[in-house]
């Protein structure tokens, strides 16, 4: 296998950690987000 193959593999398995990187990302800021809006709701519905 020459160098360069081996920096596609690299640069391949690179872009697939970023993009689950970026998806873990969103999840994480969704669940948040929504976490924060139920908890504000309940706040002012015990008011």
């Amino acid at each position: 296998m020459a160098a360069d193959g081996g920096d596609e593999i690299l640069h391949e398995l690179l872009a697939d950690y970023l993009l689950k990187g970026a998806v873990v990302l969103a999840l994480g800021v969704a669940a948040l987000v929504v976490m924060i809006v139920i908890y504000r709701r309940t706040k002012d519905g015990d008011r």
